[in-house]
């Protein structure tokens, strides 16, 4: 078996560039992933600017798939680690936990290092999300 990988520039998401209504990038991209990945309300949509953080749901497919237990956890991480790198909104994710079901719900932690946007920026803290998914 040969395994033949290319790096190939992928898709940004242009809406991670900048910041809205005194809110960073940062804040765009938690405030996306509460609403897409943990169904929180999007606080932006009440000023109808909901597209300003809005992020596909990277777990829709596996719902819909009903996929085994034993490979949920791999293939979560895996997806959501995609659509955050790929889409610009961070440089990777540095811890990601997924708990077990519980009625339906899995218990997420998530940890991810921000992109820098400038290149003598510093490194900044992780930023980090806990709450419920539905898997």
């Amino acid at each position: 078996m040969q395994l033949h990988l290319e790096v190939v520039e992928g898709h940004r998401d242009h809406m991670t560039e900048f910041g809205f209504n005194e809110l960073s990038p940062d804040d765009l991209t938690e405030i996306a992933l509460r609403a897409s990945v943990f169904g929180e309300p999007n606080p932006l949509a009440r000023h109808s600017m909901e597209f300003m953080a809005q992020m596909a749901d990277p777990f829709q497919l596996l719902r819909e798939a009903q996929v085994p237990d034993e490979i949920v956890r791999s293939l979560a991480e895996l997806m959501l680690v995609d659509e955050l790198v790929s889409s610009g909104r961070a440089a990777r994710v540095t811890e990601f936990r997924l708990g077990g079901s519980v009625r339906g719900l899995r218990r997420l932690k998530l940890a991810w290092e921000r992109p820098r946007r400038y290149e003598n920026e510093t490194r900044k803290r992780p930023q980090s999300l806990l709450g419920q998914v539905r898997l």
